[in-house]
């Protein structure tokens, strides 16, 4: 059976996902596999700065800075802005659970 390739798109919020951590491994398995099947999967990840960054898994990065409770805040929500802009440029359907 030919598998017709689709775009997907996966959403991280706030927390850096590295390569090496628990979350980072079950969110970067099935993306690998889909691109490993012809699929166009993409990480869109809202996060803090992290170091180094080779650390993280792969994604499209959307860093905020942790400076003060309303300055962080106003900077996440421009990092979510510019991540929500990303997302719907993609075209990517969203799979959540």
């Amino acid at each position: 059976m030919r598998v017709h390739p689709i775009r997907i798109a996966c959403i991280s919020l706030d927390w850096p996902r590295p390569l090496n951590s628990g979350v980072g491994k079950k969110i970067q398995l099935p993306v690998s596999a889909w691109k490993a099947m012809g699929h166009e999967a993409r990480l869109f990840m809202h996060t803090e700065q992290h170091q180094p960054e080779s650390d993280l898994i792969e994604a499209d990065n959307f860093y905020y800075s942790a400076s003060g409770k309303i300055k962080t805040e106003l900077d996440r929500i421009r990092a979510a802005k510019r991540m929500i802009t990303a997302f719907f440029l993609n075209k990517a359907r969203l799979l959540s659970k």
